[in-house]
């Protein structure tokens, strides 16, 4: 045999490279909560073949930004068999926050990358804000990506059957609110309500078609608020609603999703602190019971010594928490929608 075929040393680099290909790469987990926008900057480029798309225009709303998303799509993408959907929305207390950023993960882009490279179609939307829009205009936003990225399935490769909407914070609840409700009346935007902005191109935001469907297959929520008759006295949770503490119980209702519960709720994965002071954990063990109480099934993991994103009195408990989060939420995904491709 010619010296140049056998190099041991060669055959150990080429198992090292196949090993490392084989396993998928992790998100970054800092010791506190991050909010550097870590996109990548001009031509987006991240591990293991995952393209992204920012910025994409899914819904215009007159006296409003455009409202954007960025999507990860999975190696071999669109060309390869349709993929699942997963949609992520941001925490931010229902006034804030970036589609780009998300507690302690110092890279969320590329977290989201990561679940990307295992076969999903991956989505991170941004939403109106309070106090300039009120509910329910944040759960339509959230309605409309679903319903235009089912629109869009045949360009980026999506599987409509297979939806997954992921949330944490405020985003928690608008992405529980948007599971729990399909088919539901009041939470939709009505049709007249969104119109191409001409400043982007009329092309480019067409109105999400009232067709499609903006219901989900499962949900993922994370340190969420579920019952806001428990927020009476959080003035976020009341400017969010856009009433005020004596008027607002009808409106605390029609924004909670424990009052949506029915047989027909999808799987959820429940996740929250113990030591949460913003939502309490109660929010999260309220779900887990009407849940159960309602004949659904779901998934409730309660994380010792943390608290809101998963932030602990440690930098180890911080990146214990938020890992365990994290791979449990990954595990969770991949049971209720396994991916079509590698």
């Amino acid at each position: 045999m010619p010296t140049h075929l056998w190099r041991p040393g060669a055959v150990l680099a080429l198992a090292v490279a196949g090993l490392v290909q084989a396993q998928p790469f992790q998100p970054q987990i800092a010791a506190t909560a991050a909010e550097q926008d870590r996109y990548p900057q001009g031509r987006p480029a991240f591990p293991r073949g995952v393209t992204g798309l920012p910025g994409l225009v899914y819904a215009t709303d007159p006296g409003y930004a455009p409202l954007r998303l960025d999507l990860y799509l999975p190696p071999g993408s669109p060309a390869t068999a349709p993929r699942p959907l997963v949609v992520f929305v941001h925490d931010g207390g229902w006034h804030g926050g970036s589609r780009r950023t998300n507690g302690a993960f110092a890279d969320w882009p590329l977290a989201l990358a990561a679940l990307a490279s295992r076969g999903y179609v991956v989505a991170s939307i941004d939403y109106r804000l309070a106090p300039q829009a009120n509910f329910p205009a944040p759960v339509q936003d959230v309605k409309d990506a679903l319903r235009w990225l089912r629109s869009k399935a045949g360009s980026y490769g999506i599987d409509r059957s297979k939806v997954l909407v992921w949330g944490a914070g405020a985003g928690a609840h608008l992405a529980a609110l948007a599971a729990v409700s399909c088919g539901a009346a009041g939470l939709d935007r009505p049709a007249s309500g969104v119109r191409p902005n001409p400043a982007v191109g009329a092309a480019a935001t067409p109105p999400p078609p009232s067709d499609e469907s903006a219901c989900a297959r499962a949900a993922v929520a994370w340190y969420g608020a579920y019952d806001l008759l428990a927020l009476r006295s959080m003035p976020q949770a009341n400017s969010f609603l856009g009433c005020g503490t004596a008027n607002c119980d009808p409106q605390r209702r029609l924004a909670s999703p424990v009052n949506y519960v029915d047989a027909s709720v999808p799987p959820f994965l429940i996740v929250h602190g113990m030591e949460d002071t913003f939502f309490a954990v109660s929010q999260a063990s309220t779900l887990d019971r009407v849940i159960r109480a309602r004949g659904g099934s779901d998934e409730l993991i309660l994380l010792p010594g943390v608290g809101h994103a998963f932030i602990g009195s440690s930098a180890d408990a911080t990146r214990a928490a938020s890992q365990r989060a994290w791979e449990r939420t990954v595990d969770f995904i991949a049971r209720m929608l396994p991916p079509a491709g590698p």
